[in-house]
């Protein structure tokens, strides 16, 4: 199978760009940011016979990352809290902050779930995932209709 550029694609990619506080009618169910939640921008592409996806997911550690895949649905999640306080003769001074990072992606090819790898590397998740082959139907054979 070989992936073909999708018009929809480009299409969510302008919206995304062009209007970043909007919902995409294409397919985030929130915008790029909304609050303190990112839907981190993706690369998808096949190399050899492995289908890849790249996600922009700065300021984590891979402990902070979750991958999972469930009907051809790959989802990647990070969250990170911290937490600063400083104290002073005259004063008192704690920061929370929280962010999350999500994003859904239907796969186009089925893969094999058990041999996926993913690596967190300068703010950049990579998720390699072997495709299956594809079953080829062979011969066929001609079936007459009763009227």
């Amino acid at each position: 199978m070989t992936l073909v550029p999708r018009s929809f694609y480009e299409l969510e990619r302008w919206f995304d760009e062009e209007f970043p506080e909007l919902v995409s009618p294409l397919g985030n169910i929130l915008p790029r940011t909304i609050g303190l939640k990112k839907v981190p921008r993706i690369n998808m592409y096949e190399k050899d016979e492995n289908l890849v996806v790249e996600a922009e997911m700065p300021g984590l550690k891979p402990e902070d990352i979750n991958v999972e895949i469930k009907d051809g649905v790959l989802r990647i999640e990070g969250k990170v809290e911290e937490e600063k306080e400083e104290r002073g003769k005259d004063f008192y001074r704690k920061e929370i902050s929280s962010t999350y990072q999500a994003r859904t992606v239907m796969l186009p090819a089925e893969v094999k779930e058990d041999e996926i790898e993913a690596e967190y590397k300068n703010g950049i998740l990579k998720v390699v995932m072997p495709k299956k082959e594809e079953k080829k139907v062979e011969g066929g054979r001609k079936i007459k209709v009763k009227g």
